[in-house]
């Protein structure tokens, strides 16, 4: 509790909206201060619920979340997974020691050339320029290589870019899932007291969870440092690159196209006064328009 009298009162105001929402609807769960977003149905219960929420100090823009139903929360775990599926290769680490390579090899043979010049018999300076043209040739390969991991690397900051809300959603939306699942068992733990306290037997049903470990293998897929990519598999993530590339335009052509038919819709319909032609009259024996 504050010490400050301002913030006491205020944290005992909040703390009586909390300690009335669970009084009230008798929410007795030890790990979850007021439980799940009542349903829209249940129109008093759900007012109380978000005043409680508000009490709490919980952010607005995630009370439609925790709001949500245990098949909303999978479906944007799912959701996730399936942007992972596309997503490019880890390669920042290989990028970043691929480019020193290549700094490293054009500046060695640089040195081989100058040293070349230099040299004071034909068979050093043949054997200094035949190592300068050995690192030029790791150069190119190297070169080559700079390029098409900048190329995975680029696009796989878009992919993440792009993919930052539902990826931040489905952890949020996992977190949910897992809080409710913790709930869920407490209340059967308390049931299975009361039911053993009567010595009552009861079937107790099953339900659908979410998998955490799905959902973390699928973010550490997604996430990894990947190992350092040669040869085929080099050339496998410069197609998956290009794949997610045009997966990426192809979402936000559709982006432009639904945001313009939004703005065409909400534009106000321009209606156009009706033209009055001026009466003519006879002046002289000629038709003259007043």
């Amino acid at each position: 509790m504050p010490e400050a009298p301002e913030w006491r009162e205020r944290w005992i105001e909040r703390a009586g909206s909390v300690a009335a929402y669970r009084e009230a609807h008798q929410y007795e769960s030890e790990r979850d201060a007021i439980g799940q977003r009542p349903g829209r149905g249940a129109v008093d219960v759900r007012q109380d619920w978000d005043r409680a929420y508000r009490a709490l100090g919980e952010p607005e823009d995630r009370m439609e979340l925790v709001g949500a139903s245990d098949a909303t929360l999978r479906r944007m775990v799912e959701r996730y997974e399936r942007e992972t599926e596309w997503a490019p290769p880890h390669v920042a680490g290989q990028l970043r020691e691929a480019s020193e390579s290549l700094a490293d090899a054009e500046r060695e043979s640089l040195q081989k050339y100058i040293e070349a010049m230099e040299a004071e018999t034909d068979e050093q300076r043949q054997e200094l320029e035949e190592t300068a043209e050995g690192y030029e040739v790791l150069t190119a390969a190297l070169a080559e290589d700079v390029e098409k991991l900048e190329q995975v690397h680029a696009a796989r900051s878009a992919w993440h870019e792009y993919t930052d809300p539902a990826r931040a959603q489905a952890q949020e939306a996992q977190r949910q899932l897992e809080l409710r699942e913790a709930v869920e068992a407490q209340v059967r733990e308390q049931q299975q007291e009361r039911e053993l306290q009567q010595d009552v037997q009861q079937p107790t049903l099953e339900q659908q969870q979410a998998d955490p470990e799905q959902l973390r293998q699928a973010h550490e897929r997604a996430h990894e440092s990947c190992r350092t990519l040669t040869g085929e598999e080099l050339a496998e993530a410069v197609r998956t690159a290009g794949r997610a590339t045009e997966i990426l335009a192809d979402r936000e052509e559709t982006r432009q196209m639904e945001e313009a038919e939004r703005t065409r819709r909400d534009e106000p319909e321009v209606v156009r006064a009706p033209e009055i032609q001026a009466p003519a009259v006879e002046v002289g024996g000629y038709e003259v328009e007043m």
